[in-house]
């Protein structure tokens, strides 16, 4: 899986609310989700618990780094190892170097897709 980016000039978007939405979703999908947010950056980390989890490796997980700068909103998206302590400043300053390439998996891109859609639709509906 590479890492997605995707850059949206939607300048009312407000951070909490799209990671809020970010974290509903993947814990509806059934996943142990972290959030780290400040005024500008958001990363969320979310990771399938139990068999599944030890399957796919323990260590990494579906990993949405959102910024708000130039009022425009950058998302980035991809597999990274799960940060005990996110330190937003270094994902900021370091974001290429969390993510880790990995081969396709159905599971991922499947989940990814339907992210996009659920944020998409999150910033037009202007929530």
């Amino acid at each position: 899986m590479k890492v997605s980016r995707r850059e949206y000039n939607e300048s009312g978007v407000d951070l909490h609310k799209l990671a809020s939405t970010v974290e509903r979703f993947f814990i509806e999908e059934g996943f142990v989700v972290k959030v780290a947010e400040n005024h500008a950056v958001a990363v969320i980390q979310a990771r399938k618990g139990g068999i599944f989890r030890t399957l796919l490796e323990m260590d990494r997980g579906l990993t949405v780094v959102i910024e708000i700068k130039n009022k425009s909103v950058h998302i980035s998206m991809g597999v990274a190892k799960i940060m005990e302590n996110i330190d937003l400043n270094q994902v900021i300053h370091a974001q290429d170097s969390i993510f880790i390439k990995i081969p396709e998996a159905l599971w991922a891109y499947e989940t990814e897709h339907h992210l996009w859609n659920y944020m998409e639709m999150f910033m037009e509906l202007g929530y």
